[in-house]
Parts: structure tokens; sequence; C-alpha cells
């Protein structure tokens, strides 16, 4: 479905088709600075800049650009950066970005660790919930746990209104104990801190913790570290205090599990959903940083550079 720019027709390579009501339209052009007259322009100058970095094999279409520049406010050198960190996340752990397609993390999908609400918060955000409680660590280990979020999260950006309006997540943690917590290390905190911050193409508008154990206070002194100042304002503790979540979801769009109207929970049409969009993540996984090698000088060019008079043979050419 995505392919190199320079085999892909002009159709598939300018792929976008605004569906935004105009409200959104004007949200957009407010809080995110798009504006429709020069979005195109916009999207060629960083398709360009893209494809002239060397290494580099990304997604130049214009439904993936745009994701990205809306999650920067259209900032060039901001949304090129966050392209670039994307993409070293990916080289950087191969061994989790492998084989990343939903039927891979069905049996996660299944359990409903990670469920997306079908209705939006009071401010049109996104909600998504994660119940670490309902994660066995013994059968699937804390890698699954970001795989199948970054799954979910990308089907979820997808969505031009979650582009523009962001996301809201839930962490409900009830039946979370130790089985779960001594899994969480500083270097997965690191690695998934880094991902919904600097290397994912979405706006986190907040987070909710609900029904937190008393050694909740461990796992996130592990995670704090790794958390911006901007992020670390948008988190909300409220333990036993569903209502709580009203301030922002309105309880006809929650389940009855956070003293809303919705019944209990239940993604599986959802899931199903992503389920038909397997190949789509198979054809994302053909892009990212090649690996070069880089030919070391011989012995013969090496003591032709040492033979060099003043200060040239110094010079380093990147």
């Amino acid at each position: 479905m995505h392919r190199q720019s320079s085999r892909m027709t002009q159709r598939e390579l300018h792929n976008y088709k605004c569906t935004l009501s105009d409200e959104l339209l004007e949200k957009a052009k407010k809080e995110l600075t798009e504006d429709p007259d020069t979005r195109k322009q916009e999207i060629q100058t960083l398709r360009e800049r893209l494809l002239r970095y060397p290494g580099l094999k990304s997604r130049v279409d214009d439904v993936f650009l745009l994701k990205f520049l809306r999650a920067r406010k259209f900032d060039q050198e901001r949304t090129f950066s966050l392209i670039l960190n994307y993409y070293q996340m990916k080289k950087e752990n191969e061994d989790i970005y492998t084989n990343m397609t939903p039927k891979s993390v069905k049996p996660l999908l299944d359990s409903e660790v990670v469920t997306v609400l079908p209705k939006p918060s009071k401010f049109g955000e996104t909600v998504i919930i994660f119940r670490g409680g309902r994660w066995n660590p013994e059968k699937y280990p804390i890698e699954e746990i970001f795989r199948v979020s970054f799954l979910v999260n990308s089907a979820v950006i997808e969505s031009e209104e979650a582009q523009v309006n962001g996301v809201r997540y839930i962490n409900d943690l009830t039946d979370f104990g130790w089985a779960q917590a001594k899994t969480f290390t500083p270097t997965f905190a690191k690695k998934f801190s880094t991902l919904i911050q600097d290397a994912f193409p979405m706006r986190v508008k907040g987070i909710h913790y609900l029904h937190e154990p008393a050694l909740f206070e461990y796992v996130f002194s592990i995670i704090k570290p790794f958390l911006k100042e901007k992020l670390r304002k948008r988190l909300h503790f409220l333990g036993e205090n569903v209502e709580g979540l009203h301030e922002y979801i309105d309880p006809e769009n929650l389940p009855e599990e956070y003293a809303g109207k919705l019944p209990s929970i239940c993604s599986q049409e959802y899931f199903e959903r992503l389920l038909t969009h397997e190949q789509e993540f198979e054809d994302d996984a053909k892009f990212g940083f090649l690996s070069m090698t880089i030919q070391q000088p011989s012995k013969k060019s090496q003591d032709a550079m040492e033979s060099l008079p003043g200060t040239f043979k110094k010079l380093n050419v990147d």
C-alpha cells in the first residue's frame, strides 16, 4: 500500500482528502497553525527533506506526513525530528518492531488490556484505556505491552479527529499487582516514555490514573524521571474517585465501570476492524533506516592522508 515515492503514482503520493468539519478546520488553524491554503506546500517541503536524508527510507505520502505535521503544529524542524525519532526508535528496537501486526498481539487484544472508547471526551479527544491488571506477564513479556500499545495508538491516529483533538488516556490499575510491577525497569520506562513524548505523532492531552495500588508509587518512581514537565502537568491521580473522570468525559460516553451510562467495556468490534488492516502494518514495516556499512579506509589511503602537509589532513568531511 505504501511505496517509496519514486515508485508511487501521483495519486498514491498525494493521497490526502480532508474529512474535517468546518469546526475542526478552525480548531486546527487556531491550535495547530494549519492553513488549508499552504498545507500542500508544507507537506511537500517535508517530503523533499526526507527524500534527501541519507540512509532513510521513509513513507512520504501526504497522509503519513500530515499526521506528523499536526503533532508538531506545522513546525518543520520539530516535525522532521519527530519522524527521525519515529524511525530511530524502530531501528534501535528491532526485536520489538519485528512482525508488528495486529495478528501478532491478538491474545492481548482479546484480553482488552488496551481498549478504545467508542465516543470521545468533552473536548473531542479519543479516549484510550489501559488495564494493566488484565495482562499476564508470565505469558506475555512487557515488550508485548509496548507492541499492542503501539498498534492501537497507530490505528487511533489514522483518524483526522484524533490528530486535531488529541487523545486522553485512562490508566485503570484494578488488579495490578507485584507480578506486573516487577517487570517495569528504567530501560522499559525510558523506551515507552520516549515513544509517547518524542517518537510518535500523537498529542497526549491527559492521563488519568484510577485504582492505584500501594505499589504504584514504586512503579511511578521508575517512570517519573523520564516524563517531561509538560506531560507531568497533564497527569491526574484519581484513586477510587471514578467520578473525577466526568470533568473531562461525559458520563453518557463512559462505561458503567467509571460511573458512566454505557454498557461494560467491550472493544471486540473495534479490534476486529483493526485486524482487517494487517496488510497496512506489514507495508509500514518496510520503511525505516537502512542498514549501512561504512567502509573503513585502507592502510594505503591512511598513509596517504598522513603525508598531507599542514592541517588539511585534520579536516572531517561529513
